[in-house]
């Protein structure tokens, strides 16, 4: 069974450039605890079916994350709507 989760933050690493900063995924839970998750483990946990993320912006459409591989960068997140960065994450607010 697949766990939803749905992406409201980002944790960044500042000496890294900004389309390679993003190290980690977080939000909150229905219970109102907070996750988070290394962008590593969430590719990983895509990969093998164990977790689905999302994003929302704009219209408030949630967009389902997805798994990729750039050949310098390593694993990443982007959304279907991205461009060549990941958008969609880069938009979210940092960790409070």
């Amino acid at each position: 069974m697949v766990s939803e989760f749905d992406v409201k933050y980002v944790v960044r690493n500042h000496t890294l450039p900004t389309s390679n900063s993003i190290t980690h995924i977080g939000g909150e839970l229905s219970s109102g605890d907070r996750w988070q998750i290394s962008v590593a483990e969430a590719v990983e946990g895509i990969r093998s079916g164990r977790f689905a993320f999302t994003v929302t912006r704009n219209e408030g459409v949630p967009e389902q994350l997805k798994a990729e591989n750039h050949p310098f960068r390593g694993p990443l997140l982007k959304s279907p709507l991205d461009g060549r960065e990941s958008e969609a994450l880069l938009s979210l607010p940092e960790q409070a």
